[in-house]
């Protein structure tokens, strides 16, 4: 139950850390937001289906709430953050084959994929950091 609500906690930070840095890449990138907008490659916000979209950092944090208590003994760090953000880092480093399948199979920007990437570190670093100090 306690990996439970940990796991929604971090995924509420999740999603607010993925909101901020959207808003962020738009404001350091705006061409990106004329992908975002392209209905060849993406649904309109108006579509019900892309409120599924706000349920990930929730799916990815509790994954990560089950993961991190039987393999934090494999961080050796002294250090509860060091731990965190190397478990979170591995945690990116899993999801990079997925990035270049997505870049490989659409027609996506490398500039995307990128962002995607950079956000997606930003919000496991967070996790492993956040879960080291929860669920010691």
């Amino acid at each position: 139950m306690k990996k439970i609500a940990y796991g929604l906690m971090a995924g509420a930070i999740m999603l607010l850390l993925s909101l901020l840095i959207g808003i962020l890449t738009h404001l350091v990138l705006p061409e990106i937001e004329s992908e975002y907008k392209n209905t060849r490659l993406f649904r309109p916000w108006s579509d019900p289906r892309m409120w599924w979209f706000f349920v990930h950092p929730f799916s990815l944090a509790l994954i990560m709430a089950f993961v991190w208590s039987p393999t934090k003994d494999l961080f050796k760090d002294k250090r509860y953050t060091e731990r965190g953000l190397r478990f979170g880092f591995l945690f990116w480093i899993i999801s990079l084959p997925g990035l270049m399948m997505s870049y490989s199979t659409f027609p996506l920007t490398l500039m995307m994929t990128f962002a995607w990437a950079l956000s997606g570190l930003i919000q496991v670093l967070f996790g492993g950091y956040f879960f080291s100090k929860t669920l010691q």
